[in-house]
C-alpha cells in the first residue's frame, strides 16, 4: 500500500501531512505523489494512560517512522498496529495498512535476510 502526499509544484519540496502553502517557497499549488509505504521505527511509545476516547484501546503504540523516497528520510508520527510486539524495537521494519482514526497506520514486518 502507498501513502499520497503533497509536491509543492513551484519547489518541488514533498509533504506527507497536508498543505495548504508551502513552508519553503509559500507555494500554493501541490500535486498528489503516492511514496512506497515501508519503512522503519526511528522512536516508540507505548501509551498505558490515553485520552478519554483511547481508553478502550490500552495499550497501543505510538511510533516516529522513517520512510525513505527518493533519497531523502520522511519522518512521521504513526500507530503501530497490534500484531508484532515481540518485534516492536528502534529499527524494526514496518508497512503502511492504512488511515484509522486519523492517524497512519502501520504493521511490522518480517525483515528478510538475503
Amino acid at each position: 500500500m502507498q501513502i499520497t502526499a503533497q509536491r509543492c509544484s513551484q519547489c518541488q519540496r514533498l509533504f506527507i501531512n497536508p498543505k495548504y502553502i508551502c513552508n519553503d517557497c509559500g507555494g500554493t499549488v501541490f500535486e498528489e505523489v503516492n511514496i512506497p509505504g515501508r519503512g522503519r521505527i526511528y522512536s516508540y511509545t507505548v501509551i498505558h494512560v490515553p485520552t478519554e476516547e483511547f481508553r478502550d484501546q490500552v495499550p497501543y503504540t505510538i511510533a516516529i517512522v522513517e520512510l525513505d523516497y527518493n533519497q531523502s528520510i520522511y519522518r512521521i508520527v504513526a500507530r503501530i498496529l497490534p500484531g508484532g510486539e515481540n518485534k516492536l524495537k528502534v529499527g524494526s521494519d514496518v508497512t503502511f495498512t492504512g488511515i484509522d482514526e486519523r492517524a497512519y497506520c502501520f504493521v511490522i514486518t518480517p525483515r528478510v535476510n538475503k
